[in-house]
């Protein structure tokens, strides 16, 4: 039996709930084993985006990360031309052979389907699975369907699912009017804010990053970077830093530390990165994951903070002073409850060297005397140190 693969399609100019509604019903009603979300680089039915490529894809991969067997196709998205669907599916086909293709459409994209580029030669590659946009319509959409049947011998279901009417457009106006926009994920959110995409503000949106770390951690994990957060911000007062990178960092540390093993090993596949075998370790990879997310998620650029998210856990050697404050405020803010905690604490208000230099020694031997894993940083790290206390 060949295997059915489902196809999502659309410009996501942004990605709203609207399309993941419709994502999670298609993928629910259809059941593939595999569904390729494919964002349109220049359609040929609307006049090219004014917003880039990267920015629609990287808020398009938050959003569907969730989703199980889910993967974004970047074959329209790297096009330098305008796509047509029948060129999309001869290169389905050849990447993918002796599989079963179905593809999503609205209502309004049936009633025209006789009208698209080579609509016979699509209907040979593909079925469709039809979704009413108004639930109203679906006796109309039968008598399309049986209309292309005979036409085009074009294979098609109408799907009754109750839909959900958001505009992209309607989306877009709200973020240049800075109304509420409860009609896309927090995520979505924050990176529109830290990019500044559509007239929006360009700022750090601490709210919306709360609300999607509150999806994401635990509720214990969720007190604890709240707690790092704080405590950096003191530290960098103290020490004489940026606070507002302080925070950012400590609110971003853990990211992707709940995700699964599984989902983290996508994420580096995602986006193309290159690690060595010790990196990859589970108790570890959050620390390469989470500077990625920061940076494609949330919108994060600043190197000073993808490293300090880098290195919360490892150390590296020649740290700098974010460095030193996230890997201090890691073990040091005020969830943390092991018996020398105060001690710690004291330490780090005082001496932030010498704080991160005991705090380190009782980490590394802690992992020597329970056989765990220690890190070639951390040994870097512990003999860097040595030459400055």
């Amino acid at each position: 039996m060949k295997t059915k693969i489902g196809i999502f399609g659309g410009t996501f100019d942004p990605i709203h709930k609207g399309h993941l509604k419709a994502l999670d019903n298609f993928i629910k009603r259809v059941s593939p084993e595999k569904t390729l979300v494919i964002p349109a680089g220049i359609p040929p039915h609307k006049s090219e985006s004014a917003t880039p490529i990267e920015d629609r894809i990287n808020m398009l991969r938050a959003a569907v990360r969730g989703f199980d067997n889910v993967e974004i196709c970047l074959y329209e998205a790297e096009k330098q031309e305008k796509c047509y669907s029948v060129d999309t599916l001869r290169y389905l086909h050849e990447t993918y052979p002796d599989c079963d293709f179905v593809m999503f459409v609205g209502s309004d994209m049936l009633m025209s389907f006789d009208r698209w580029y080579k609509a016979e030669e699509i209907a040979k590659m593909t079925s469709l699975a039809v979704f009413s946009r108004n639930g109203d319509d679906i006796e109309a959409l039968k008598g399309k369907i049986e209309e292309l049947k005979e036409k085009i011998c074009l294979n098609a279901e109408v799907f009754t699912d109750e839909p959900t009417e958001i505009s992209s457009t309607e989306i877009r106006e709200a973020v240049q009017k800075g109304t509420a926009l409860d009609l896309i994920l927090p995520e979505t959110e924050a990176y529109i804010k830290s990019k500044g995409l559509y007239g929006a503000e360009k700022t750090f949106d601490k709210d919306s990053v709360l609300e999607v770390l509150k999806t994401r951690l635990t509720p214990k994990r969720f007190a604890h970077v709240l707690g790092v957060a704080e405590t950096a911000e003191n530290y960098a007062k103290l020490y004489g830093t940026d606070p507002a990178k302080a925070e950012i960092a400590g609110l971003l540390h853990d990211c992707t530390k709940d995700y699964s093993y599984k989902i983290q090993l996508k994420i580096l596949e995602d986006y193309g990165v290159q690690t060595r075998l010790e990196d990859r370790k589970e108790p570890i990879i959050h620390s390469i994951t989470a500077p990625i997310s920061a940076k494609y998620d949330f919108g994060i650029d600043d190197e000073e903070i993808l490293n300090a998210l880098r290195y919360h856990t490892t150390g590296r050697a020649e740290m700098t002073l974010l460095d030193k404050i996230i890997y201090v405020a890691d073990f040091t803010e005020p969830t943390r409850n092991y018996s020398d905690v105060n001690f710690y604490r004291e330490k780090a208000e005082n001496n932030l060297d010498e704080a991160l230099f005991l705090g380190m020694k009782w980490i590394i031997r802690d992992k020597i005397d329970n056989d765990k894993f220690l890190h070639p940083d951390s040994i870097k790290m512990f003999n860097s140190l040595l030459g400055i206390l």
